[in-house]
């Protein structure tokens, strides 16, 4: 039960800091700034999670 709280938590979080500020700025009528910021706060997500999952694999 607790893993799957810290879980939520941890989606709730990563959620607020990776939709926050560009959902900021897409309804302040800076719809390119938003969009550009959600694509490279993913991106950037993306790569630590493989990199994480590479360090992972090559410690086993």
């Amino acid at each position: 039960m607790k893993n799957l709280l810290l879980f939520v938590v941890s989606a709730l979080i990563t959620a607020g800091l990776a939709l926050g500020r560009p959902l900021y700025l897409y309804f302040d009528n800076k719809k390119r700034e938003g969009i550009e910021l959600f694509f490279w706060t993913g991106g950037w997500l993306v790569a630590a999670t493989l990199l994480i999952f590479v360090v992972m694999v090559m410690m086993q």
